[in-house]
């Protein structure tokens, strides 16, 4: 059986979430704060930490930096409300194994706890995605800032699962930047479909 704990001091959010888990047949504990999350890795068998990014005694980057400083081998989690988002890529950057917005649904956490478990994911680091996927050689990439700029956002969104739009004239390489996305991204084994909205008809496009 796994072990997960729940990093969360919203009590009565944190109370339905165990309740839920335990029935999916997780062994789950809760904790209220960082301190106390820490005494428990310390102590305790831990498989997976569901961590919320705002808490009392600090946050989970705090406890992000505790777990890759001190080695202990075990996937984070984060649970934050849609605002947060920027401040969860940044914990994702760090080495959380994913993210997840608040209010949760179920069966995406579900989704995401079974892809930790699945790929046997039991280490406190990640590699940094852009070091190990190898560089399109098809397009040129601009040394101008607003290029960089470009590339540092594309960094950030590739390993998340959040929506992008693309703006920008004809032939300015949107659909480079989707396939970069793609190749940065957890999926990027999977097939990359680029498909042209404007040759769908009115009728078929919803």
């Amino acid at each position: 059986m796994k072990h997960i704990l729940i990093v969360e001091d919203d009590t009565t959010f944190a109370v339905m979430l165990q309740t839920w888990l335990s029935k999916k047949k997780f062994s789950v504990a809760s904790v209220s704060g960082i301190a106390a999350a820490k005494k428990t890795l310390i102590e305790s068998s831990v498989d997976l930490v569901l961590c919320d990014l705002r808490l009392p005694d600090g946050d989970g980057i705090d406890l992000l930096e505790w777990v890759s400083n001190r080695n202990v081998n075990v996937p984070l989690i984060v649970m934050t409300s849609y605002a947060a988002i920027p401040s969860a890529v940044q914990a994702m950057k760090l080495g959380a194994r994913d993210y997840i917005s608040k209010p949760v649904n179920p069966e995406d956490l579900l989704q995401k706890i079974n892809e930790v478990f699945n790929a046997g994911v039991r280490t406190g680091k990640q590699i940094p995605v852009s070091e190990s996927v190898p560089e399109e050689t098809n397009y040129l990439e601009g040394q101008s800032e607003a290029a960089r700029q470009l590339y540092t956002y594309v960094k950030l969104v590739a390993p998340t699962s959040m929506s992008v739009l693309i703006n920008g004239a004809s032939g300015t390489g949107k659909e480079y930047v989707a396939k970069r996305i793609h190749q940065l991204s957890k999926r990027s084994e999977k097939p990359f479909v680029a498909i042209d909205c404007g040759a769908i008809p009115k009728e078929l496009a919803a």
